[in-house]
């Protein structure tokens, strides 16, 4: 069974703090602690770059380990509710 995290993008820091109360997977992430949308929403912004480079960091090891394929990458800007 997947959740939100698995079938569509959570971006949304009311969400993700919503999430962190109720889905197991944000509560593991979160170390079940309570997360305040606004400080994670202010952490985002504050940390923008080094979020940025960790995530280019992340996609190279994972195409390094051949765990993943870059030939493709597409975002079309489609907005889901």
């Amino acid at each position: 069974m997947f959740g939100p995290a698995e079938s569509e993008r959570v971006a949304r820091s009311n969400e993700i703090s919503s999430l962190c109360e109720i889905d197991p997977a944000f509560q593991w992430l979160a170390g079940m602690e309570s997360i305040n949308h606004h400080n994670l929403s202010d952490f985002r912004v504050d940390n923008r770059v080094a979020l940025d480079e960790l995530f280019t960091q992340v996609l190279d090891l994972l195409s390094h380990e051949g765990l993943i394929k870059l030939e493709r990458v597409m975002q079309d800007g489609t907005k889901h509710r």
